[in-house]
């Protein structure tokens, strides 16, 4: 077993090292891998960024988006989170399940039970402390290499999490809207429900706590995090120094940045694998009601309509055709509308109020 403490806070960084070992030599035997990322949405391989996330509080807070590569929901985290990662070989068949229990959560619950937490592994793959839950995993394969990861909330800004982890299945639907001319009135618009199922997996919202309740007011994630690290390297077959001497070369560091620019920091792994999905909303401000609607297809905007009772004196679907093929995230969104006099179309409603009610 070789076990290694990345010191880099980059989501995609990270992700980027967890496939670089899983490609590499090293992982003929079991590897631990321990982490934390700076503020970070981090999305299932299946999910839709839009329909999982509130992307503008994800933007005000400054929080990375990244897409990792196995499935489940998406997690919000920071640096008060402990991420941990078991790269080991893997049979074509095996039970990947059994995996994921005894060789990935039953080490980690042993950890928590022994710092006097009252862990234990439960639902599909999360664990669970006080009824509340503090960790989630999920798994990837690579050739004969299985990866099983998850996060656990020590001292994680659950207000932060709240914030961005808000999804609203009224204002996103797993159908798409096909947005068609007319034909029989020229520059007039239609909305023809195309009945297109999506793959998107939504996240389900469970009651989740942060573990430092457990510990004294003098104990840091750092310290945490250490404590982990020592009683899952008791629990293992090896040398303790030898098993902690994992340590990237200039060399290695190379590929990991090759494999982090190439595909986790690279928009088009992040938003190029979304299916279609169709995002609605309604919200009614003093100068009338604006309703939204997109139709997003790997993240970007393929059509939009804006409608409501406002009082402006340009035709709203111009002001809709300046977001046609943005991609839904919010800096470009509201960089679109920047120079915009948002009022002449939609009335008294400004470009604030417009971008509230784009992304809700």
């Amino acid at each position: 077993m070789k076990f290694a403490v990345l010191d880099f806070t980059d989501a995609a960084s990270c992700f980027a090292a967890e496939e670089y070992l899983m490609r590499g030599p090293r992982a003929n035997a079991p590897v631990w891998m321990l982490w934390r990322v700076n503020k970070c949405a981090m999305l299932g391989r299946n999910q839709a960024a839009g329909a999982e996330l509130d992307l503008r509080a994800a933007d005000e807070l400054g929080a990375q988006i990244v897409r990792r590569p196995s499935g489940g929901g998406a997690i919000y985290t920071d640096l008060g989170t402990v991420q941990y990662s078991l790269i080991a070989p893997f049979d074509k068949g095996a039970d990947f399940m059994r995996m994921s229990r005894e060789a990935l959560a039953a080490p980690i619950v042993n950890a928590l039970k022994g710092m006097g937490v009252p862990a234990a592994h439960g639902g599909r793959n999360d664990i669970y402390a006080g009824g509340a839950k503090v960790s989630g995993t999920a798994q990837y394969v690579i050739g004969d290499r299985i990866c099983g990861h998850g996060s656990l909330l020590y001292d994680t800004d659950l207000a932060a999490l709240e914030k961005v982890l808000r999804p609203d299945a009224e204002k996103v639907k797993a159908k798409a809207i096909r947005f068609e001319n007319a034909g029989a009135q020229a520059g007039v618009s239609r909305l023809e429900d195309a009945n297109i199922q999506t793959r998107a997996l939504r996240s389900v919202n469970t009651g989740v706590a942060a573990l430092r309740q457990y510990f004294g007011a003098g104990h840091s994630v750092e310290a945490f995090m250490e404590a982990l690290m020592q009683s899952l390297l008791s629990g293992a077959d090896c040398d303790a120094a030898e098993a902690r001497g994992l340590v990237f070369s200039t060399a290695d560091l190379e590929n990991i940045k090759a494999i982090k620019d190439g595909k986790y920091a690279n928009p088009e792994w992040t938003y190029g694998r979304e299916p279609r999905y169709t995002y609605r909303n309604a919200m009614r401000f003093e100068g009338g009601k604006v309703e939204i609607l997109l139709d997003i297809k790997k993240g970007v905007i393929e059509g939009c309509k804006i409608f409501g009772d406002f009082l402006g004196v340009l035709p709203a679907e111009d002001l809709a055709g300046r977001l046609v093929s943005r991609r839904y995230a919010y800096d470009d969104v509201s960089g679109a509308l920047e120079s915009v006099g948002v009022t002449e179309y939609l009335g008294g409603i400004t470009r604030g109020q417009l971008l509230d009610c784009i992304f809700g």
